[in-house]
């Protein structure tokens, strides 16, 4: 995460916690990250820490002792307890990402209780029994914290599609002819009376190609090709682009004119 990003989201945090406090009648939130549990009574080595979820919420330091002070109106402060000692010097944090959106005060073991705030103050921590003064754990803020936000549902496609892709997807052009005297033809020769494109459904499923539709119900949202890109006159029938192909030289004068010039297009129901 980078520091702006961060930055953003204790902001969105002090706000939600001051509604809370203010809600509850607190004065302040103390987050403890929790105590260092040791592995037997016979060593003095601990367990990595697993920090109070609260406290990871707002700050990735996995250091036992630590704090997080929440007032309203104030910058968020980080109370980190450090032993000066060389077997007790904790481990670099893996990223330097989030000390900025702190006011971080260092205290030695057993003294984290002078620089926390006293009044009216809330504390959450999965301690108990070694918390700071102040009222442990109170059901109704933590409630009120755990409250999702509303959020926004957006459904989106993306299609990243460079100009040479474009092309390769290729459009296949085919004229089908009928002689028929209802249509006027009675001669031997077979004039195209109708087009298709057998490319389409690709086309379609990539969200790019060119279809013929009637010009007479053309629906909105596809926009009609400019005659200057000059595709084969069919009778009542209006080329409308879902994007570019390849394969045939009207269709590579398409794609051109598509992807260059994009200007030259002009959208159904706006002209």
């Amino acid at each position: 995460m980078t520091t702006e990003a961060y930055s953003d989201h204790i902001a969105y945090l002090q706000k939600a916690t001051e509604a809370a406090l203010a809600k509850h009648q607190f004065e302040a939130l103390v987050l403890c990250s929790g105590a260092a549990q040791a592995k037997n009574r016979f060593d003095d080595q601990s367990w990595p820490l697993s920090p109070t979820p609260a406290y990871s919420h707002w700050c990735p330091l996995a250091e036992p002792d630590s704090f997080v002070v929440i007032r309203p109106g104030r910058r968020p402060t980080l109370v980190r307890t450090v032993a000066d000692d060389y077997w007790e010097t904790p481990a670099p944090p893996e990223s330097d990402h989030f000390w900025t959106s702190f006011d971080v005060v260092t205290v030695g073991p057993g003294h984290a209780g002078d620089v926390l705030p006293g009044g009216k103050v809330a504390v959450i921590t999965r301690d108990p029994g070694q918390a700071p003064p102040g009222e442990v754990n109170p059901a109704q803020l933590i409630t009120t914290l755990d409250t999702p936000q509303p959020q926004v549902e957006i459904e989106a496609r993306i299609v990243q599609v460079s100009k040479t892709y474009a092309r390769a997807l290729g459009v296949q052009w085919g004229f089908n002819g009928r002689v028929d005297p209802a249509l006027g033809n009675t001669t031997p020769l077979a004039f195209p009376n109708s087009g298709s494109l057998s490319g389409l459904c690709a086309a379609l499923s990539a969200g790019f190609g060119v279809a013929a539709h009637s010009s007479r119900l053309i629906p909105p949202g596809l926009t009609r090709l400019s005659p200057e890109i000059e595709m084969p006159s069919l009778p009542e029938v209006e080329f409308v682009a879902i994007g570019p192909g390849r394969s045939h030289r009207l269709a590579m004068r398409m794609v051109d004119t598509l992807v260059d010039n994009p200007e030259t297009l002009q959208r159904v129901g706006s002209e």
